[in-house]
């Protein structure tokens, strides 16, 4: 039973994909989003962070036409590829220097990976690559595909009751949320 309404309202979706730049907050909205509208929440190491095969299985083999929140920040290049008619793309804005302290609290290592997915754009990181692209093409790109985009900025999550403020999570493992 949901602990909150927050995001109530986005219970009228089939899917709700969950997605922006890494370490944006991807994971803890996701998981409130599944509190509040009764979806099943899907973790991205489900579908291997970045697998189209595996996101397609996922969706068209093993649980068609369920109400799923996917959090999926690796698919962030390609979702307008992987959502549909009735589903909801929810991208995730942080300020940039919250994800560079997040990416140096966890160890992270993947900007390039994440930067080639937006052909490498020299001068940019993997944060701006993916904001820059959400901003110029997916958005249009995603309603050509009859599919609704929401974006959320990360400091709105801490109005929810799941939300744990920054001084709780210092030692927080990169999957973790509570």
């Amino acid at each position: 039973m949901s602990r909150s309404s927050m995001f109530s309202e986005f219970a009228r979706y089939l899917r709700i994909f969950v997605t922006g730049p890494q370490r944006s907050g991807t994971r803890i909205a996701a998981k409130m989003i599944a509190d509040d509208t009764g979806h099943e929440y899907v973790d991205e190491t489900r579908i291997y962070s970045d697998s189209l095969s595996h996101a397609w299985r996922l969706l068209r083999q093993e649980k068609p036409g369920k109400r799923l929140v996917i959090q999926c920040p690796g698919l962030c290049r390609w979702i307008h590829l992987v959502a549909e008619s009735g589903d909801l793309i929810v991208f995730m804005m942080r300020d940039p220097s919250d994800v560079k302290a997040s990416e140096s609290r966890i160890g992270w290592r993947y900007d390039e990976v994440e930067l080639w997915k937006y052909d490498g754009k020299l001068g940019h990181d993997s944060r701006t690559a993916t904001v820059d692209f959400w901003q110029a093409d997916q958005i249009e790109l995603a309603m050509e595909a009859g599919v609704e985009t929401k974006t959320l900025e990360y400091d709105e999550l801490r109005h929810h009751a799941l939300w744990r403020a920054r001084g709780s999570r210092s030692n927080f493992r990169w999957n973790q949320i509570d």
